[in-house]
């Protein structure tokens, strides 16, 4: 699916002020830590680490540095993923953070953290 690509031209005025006011607005906001967790289906596996389970997805977690002002879970789903796909990697990253939520939630701790940290969660 193409994707129109956005310019100026094509951003309607109230969105455009709405894009600026948030810009300004996160220039007062301070970094904050994240876990970012992932579902790729991805059949042959991303790399060691990330190897594809028995429907083909691939599951990360990592740390994120973000400039998002509420607190809570926000979850970001691409446009043209599939239903299903999504109700079931979605499923599998809740059972992850149900099995591993110690391991997990140390990666969002701020940087520098000790290396050792980083190991296989699976």
């Amino acid at each position: 699916m193409e994707h129109e690509q956005i310019t100026s031209k094509t951003v309607h005025p109230a969105r455009e002020k709405f894009y600026a006011d948030r810009l300004a607005e996160y220039k007062s906001c301070p970094p904050r830590h994240y876990l970012q967790l992932q579902a790729i289906y991805e059949p042959e596996g991303l790399d060691d680490l990330s190897p594809a389970d028995e429907d083909g997805d691939c599951l990360h977690a990592g740390g994120a540095v973000e400039l998002w002002r509420w607190p809570g879970v926000r979850v970001l789903i691409p446009y043209e993923t599939d239903y299903d796909d999504a109700v079931r990697q979605l499923g599998k990253l809740l059972k992850w953070m149900e099995k591993c939520p110690t391991s997990l939630m140390s990666r969002v701790r701020p940087w520098p953290r000790d290396p050792s940290e980083d190991h296989d969660l699976f």
